[in-house]
Order: C-alpha cells, then structure tokens, then sequence
C-alpha cells in the first residue's frame, strides 16, 4: 500500500469517527432522562469553562453538531454508553486520545478531543454518508437528528 493510500484510509477512519461522534452525541443526548440530561450538560458546562471562557457564549454561537460533539466528550467523562452495541465513547474518540494528555491550549484540564475530532467532521464527505448508512442499518433514525448543512436549526 502506498503512503498516500494509507494516509487517505486514515483520514477516511477518523472521519468516519468523527461523523459517528456527532450523530451518536446528538442521538444519545435526545434518548437521555431529564436527570442524566442534567448531569451531561454540567459536565460541558464545566468543561467549556475549563477552557477558560464562558459555558453560555459557547453554546450559543455553536452549531448542533459541535455541541453533539462535546455532549459525546461529556457522556464519555461520566461514563454513559454509545448507542452502539459493545463500541464504548473512548473506542470512538481513539484516533485523539493524545489529545487528552496534552497540556494544550485552551488548558490541560479542559478535554480537547472534540474541538481536534471536528477538524474531521465533514458533512458531505462519503465517510459521513456511510457512517449514516452504518447508523440507519443498526436501527438509529439519522433523519431525526438535524442535517449538517442546517447550522441554526437546533436555535430556531
């Protein structure tokens, strides 16, 4: 295999990764109770404050899918599980596990793998659609989760 052919396997992996983590975080978070609903977004909360700026600025101005991305980093800090049978969050976030022993900015104690795993995350990217397809297949319904292209939609 080529380097390039490994290189191109790669980024296919972590975007298909990426893609998993955005729509599981999304769907998770909508399957969760009102106390483990609770309990997930104090953990962003303090996470993001972590990062050295304020929770509510954050969440407002990002889109859904970055917040599904950070409730994914959250269910996996507190230990919930995927909606995947026997794929656990850290399975999913591996290809940025460095990034937790990183002190980066904004500040080692704030959990990094979200802002790097949506550096991967592309909407229209064939990974994407398979990782939909993959996530339909298993009985997750990704029509009810808001489109990628539809950034204002979760604030509307």
């Amino acid at each position: 295999m080529w380097p390039f052919d490994l290189m191109r396997k790669r980024q296919y992996d972590r975007r298909y990764k990426a893609a998993l983590i955005v729509y599981l975080g999304a769907y998770e978070f909508s399957r969760l109770d009102a106390e483990k609903k609770a309990l997930v977004e104090a953990e962003l909360n303090a996470d993001l404050i972590r990062s050295g700026s304020v929770a509510s600025f954050w969440k407002r101005n990002m889109p859904w899918y970055n917040i599904a991305a950070f409730r994914a980093a959250a269910m996996d800090r507190i230990g919930l599980s995927s909606a995947i049978p026997d794929v656990a969050w850290i399975q999913l976030f591996r290809p940025w596990a460095l990034w937790t022993k990183l002190p980066q900015w904004p500040g080692p104690k704030c959990d990094l793998r979200p802002f790097v795993a949506l550096k991967m995350f592309r909407p229209m990217d064939q990974a994407t659609k398979d990782a939909e397809a993959f996530l339909s297949n298993i009985g997750i319904d990704v029509s009810t989760i808001p489109p990628p292209f539809d950034l204002r939609r979760s604030a509307i």
